[in-house]
């Protein structure tokens, strides 16, 4: 019996083994090396449309509108996109002097596309052949000055490369529940950092002029603008690149509904996209909570080996620290206990046929 156990021990050890190795992994490739270089300097400038849909005044929103104006960049327009005047966003709008217009899409009136779709279509309408590039920037992410050139470059050195990508670092502001987003959202990352799972984020994305006929047809007829975009590039047999370089902020101050309702939202906007999300996630998500209980079962019982399955939870928590440079101890147990979270998210996620997003309702299909 003692030898059945010892066996059984000594095999469920491949789990914590295999965790640690593919955290090291995910480390690894986030220190690889870029073929892009990020130097921002072109024969000529491209020209760029900057499209920041708005509804509603985000936290610190003034701090994101002075900081996509301050661009170390030159050849580049912003134009926001409002429902109406009446939106509490169009006042710091006008006060900060940035173009504005207000959805007016003959094309998306139509169809059961959600309310930032309209808005972008409304601008891909208005300036389509006046640009060489468009971007993609939501009204809570703050960018840093050289956001807009990182972002495009790929897209300029690259012609196989129909759209590029960033995630943000969720920045808690205050509460326990806006540190477990923090931690969350470094999925989103590591996700980028692999070709089997790389996903577009419509916060923060640029995209070439050369889709922009297929991405009004995608983008009429889908909830989620990022989806529909890497639709586009898609069968236009265009690639996605992520810009990790180019990550932006996104300021947050959680409660436990409002991230409940956030993560399972994209958990099941991932799944949507790419089916593969679903598939690797539980497999990974599952064997991590694997080895969180045969820890604690080994620690109860004070034995040795409870070193070998603490350390893909070490490995994790090294990860967050290169990531964040956040030290405190608050987001170790959080690494800790995000497996399960993530898990019941895709489960939860999984099962998802409609959202509720920025006060509207919208089907997923």
């Amino acid at each position: 019996m003692a030898l059945q156990v010892s066996t059984i021990m000594l095999v469920s050890m491949i789990i914590p083994i295999g965790l640690a190795l593919l955290s090291l992994r995910g480390m690894i490739k986030s220190m690889r090396f870029r073929p892009y270089k990020l130097d921002g300097t072109y024969e000529k400038e491209p020209a760029v449309l900057v499209i920041m849909p708005c509804k509603g005044e985000d936290i610190r929103f003034e701090e994101t509108l002075k900081a996509i104006k301050r661009q170390d960049y030159d050849n580049y327009k912003l134009v926001a996109v409002v429902d109406s005047k009446n939106d509490a966003a169009y006042a710091p709008l006008m006060k900060h002097r940035i173009k504005t217009i207000i959805t007016d899409s003959k094309i998306s009136k139509t169809t059961n596309c959600s309310g930032k779709n309209r808005a972008i279509i409304t601008c891909l309408e208005l300036y389509a052949g006046a640009f060489d590039i468009f971007m993609v920037l939501d009204s809570d992410t703050t960018v840093m000055e050289s956001w807009l050139q990182r972002l495009i470059t790929p897209l300029i050195q690259d012609h196989n490369v129909g759209l590029t990508t960033t995630f943000p670092l969720f920045y808690p502001i205050s509460g326990f529940w806006s540190r477990v987003k923090t931690v969350w959202g470094l999925v989103g990352t590591s996700m980028q950092s692999d070709k089997r799972t790389i996903f577009a984020w419509g916060g923060s994305m640029a995209f070439r002029a050369g889709i922009v006929s297929a991405a009004i047809k995608e983008l009429s007829n889908s909830t989620a603008d990022d989806i529909a975009l890497g639709k586009a590039c898609s069968k236009r047999g265009l690639g996605i690149v992520a810009v990790p370089e180019a990550r932006p902020l996104v300021y947050v101050k959680e409660t436990f509904g409002t991230f409940a309702e956030w993560s399972v939202r994209q958990t099941a906007l991932s799944i949507l996209g790419n089916g593969m999300v679903f598939r690797y996630g539980m497999i990974y998500y599952s064997a991590f909570c694997i080895n969180n209980a045969l820890l604690l079962l080994l620690l109860y019982g004070n034995s040795p080996l409870s070193i070998i399955f603490i350390l893909p939870i070490l490995m994790n928590m090294l990860g967050f620290n290169m990531q964040t440079k956040m030290l405190n101890p608050l987001y170790y147990l959080i690494v800790a206990f995000m497996p399960l979270v993530y898990a019941i998210d895709l489960l939860i996620g999984k099962r998802t046929r409609s959202i509720r997003w920025r006060g509207s309702d919208y089907k997923l299909a």
